[in-house]
């Protein structure tokens, strides 16, 4: 995203295709859509995330990470009002007919000094004003029975830099050798992926603090690069029934190097270990377990699952590594660089840079009064990473994180409106992999087949999310625990972006890559 802080530098010029040949501004718009930019006026870079409402009919929307914003303005009139508003700066209305104009709609800071902003007229310290935001995040953040409509757009790509898979051993004759070492080199090298998700989201906290959730979606539009060659399919047919013959005194393990592990094998369905996250989304809870011929509706479910639960941890401020700044003060140094009013409030603008331990840098908006966070921009600060580990042929580094989020107060308490956060990280592989059948017996277990092969890839990934809530109500726990969403998630794969599919819909307006994305022709 690139942004600093909470700008993006990067400049699009307002593109409208409002019917603005009318007459008078009393005029009504048929059916139409207004596109625009919103940039600083003191520097001209991009403003993301700023919200956009028209104040007619309290329809809205959220500039995306370029600054661009589109917005439904059917039946509208041309003297309708649109009001502009971005956290740290001024908040403008201008009428539609002012808007259609082709320039750039142009905010300017709102920054208080100190001096303005000071409770009691003496200085603050920001270390321990940034120790009370997590002090008061139960209150704050509190996560009652509710339901609310969010829309969700996921980008991501992954790109094998290096990539082999040489088969060593191979005694099953159930699995032929040539379709074998076919299959195990079929991975695509490079893959790019966007999806858009608008849908309900169902959630509460249960008797032990877990969070519970349940989706129920209402539009799902995802477009792939080309498909991998299905040189799997034979492949994945063959094993699965060999899987599925495993009698009750044998069992599977996969090996490499001293480590082993005891691979699960049921009808259907492998696992390995009891590995499993406590605060899973299921569109249907019963739906929990990796079938290997599971449609692409169900893997994109468990895809979408897996994206807003990701979202969940961010929004919750519960990951201790995505909120290092928080759970680890003493890594950094905070400065009080000003103050702002957000939503009637007064909060301290707070700048955070990195120590040696630290990682991030960014701006942060804390109310005064309530200790919480309004909005927060930050990512990695120069020469820091996350996570480095490269350690007997096997190797993890995230290179990049940058997240962004903005709360909107909700009568004594906040609730998410938006966030966004992209992360960049790389694996390595380079070790020899043994997948074993064995038999029980009383001393020592019998070996009978073996797969052996020796991995070595380095693999590149990208993924972004964003995620804007529409609305939300409280709900009750009888409305949610009646609720039972849809077993099919049905989506529409399409080549190429195409603006009508979303028509109507209150979403997050595309990047200029995504709107001329093209998928590969087969």
């Amino acid at each position: 995203m690139k942004k600093v802080f909470f700008c993006i530098v990067s400049t699009f010029y307002l593109l409208t295709n409002a019917t603005a040949q009318t007459n008078s501004p009393t005029d009504t718009i048929v059916s139409s859509t207004l596109n625009g930019t919103i940039l600083d006026e003191k520097n001209q870079q991009a403003l993301p995330y700023a919200n956009i409402i028209t104040l007619n009919n309290g329809k809205g929307t959220i500039s995306n990470e370029h600054g661009n914003f589109t917005i439904d303005i059917a039946n509208l009139k041309m003297n309708d009002t649109i009001r502009f508003q971005c956290i740290g700066y001024k908040i403008k209305e201008l009428t539609i007919e002012r808007i259609a104009n082709n320039a750039p709609i142009l905010l300017s800071e709102n920054i208080y000094t100190l001096d303005e902003v000071l409770v009691l007229g003496t200085t603050p310290d920001p270390v321990e004003i940034v120790k009370n935001i997590l002090a008061y995040k139960d209150s704050n953040y509190r996560t009652t029975p509710h339901k609310k409509q969010v829309f969700i757009r996921e980008r991501s790509s992954t790109e094998f830099e290096k990539y082999k898979i040489s088969l060593l051993k191979n005694n099953i004759e159930e699995l032929n050798t040539d379709l074998l070492e076919k299959g195990l080199n079929s991975a695509q090298k490079f893959n790019l992926s966007y999806s858009d998700f608008l849908g309900n989201h169902y959630q509460k906290i249960d008797e032990e603090g877990k969070i519970k959730h349940k989706v129920s979606p209402i539009k799902i539009v995802k477009l792939q690069e080309k498909e991998e060659e299905d040189n799997m399919d034979g492949l994945t047919d063959s094993f699965s029934e060999i899987l599925n013959n495993t009698q009750d005194n044998e069992y599977w393990k996969l090996k490499t190097g001293i480590l082993s592990f005891k691979v699960d094998v049921g009808e259907s369905q492998v696992s390995i270990g009891n590995v499993e996250k406590e605060d899973t989304i299921n569109t249907n809870p019963t739906d929990s377990l990796i079938n290997d011929n599971i449609s692409k509706e169900k893997k994109s479910k468990k895809l979408y699952n897996t994206y807003m639960y990701d979202a969940n941890q961010f929004s919750s401020l519960n990951n201790e590594k995505q909120w290092d700044f928080l759970y680890q003060p003493n890594h950094y140094n905070y400065k009080i660089t000003g103050g702002n009013l957000v939503q009637d409030e007064q909060v301290y603008i707070i700048d955070f840079t990195p120590k040696r331990r630290g990682e991030y840098e960014g701006r942060i908006y804390v109310s005064i009064e309530t200790n919480a966070i309004l909005r927060a921009d930050y990512k990695y600060a120069k020469n820091k990473t996350g996570t480095n580990i490269n350690l007997f042929g096997v190797g993890y580094k995230q290179s990049n994180f940058e997240g962004s989020i903005y709360f909107k107060k909700v009568n004594d308490h906040y609730r998410l409106k938006y966030l966004s956060y992209q992360s960049e990280y790389s694996i390595k592989l380079n070790r020899k992999f043994a997948f074993v059948k064995k038999q029980k017996r009383k001393f020592f277990d019998k070996y009978i087949n073996k797969i052996k092969f020796d991995v070595d890839f380095v693999q590149k990934e990208k993924i972004s999310i964003e995620k804007l809530v529409i609305n939300q109500q409280e709900i009750t726990t009888d409305e949610f625990e009646s609720y039972e969403p849809k077993e099919k998630m049905e989506i529409t794969y399409i080549n190429q972006f195409d603006e009508n599919l979303w028509k109507g819909y209150t979403t997050i307006t595309p990047t200029k890559q995504m709107k001329e994305y093209k998928k590969l022709e087969e």
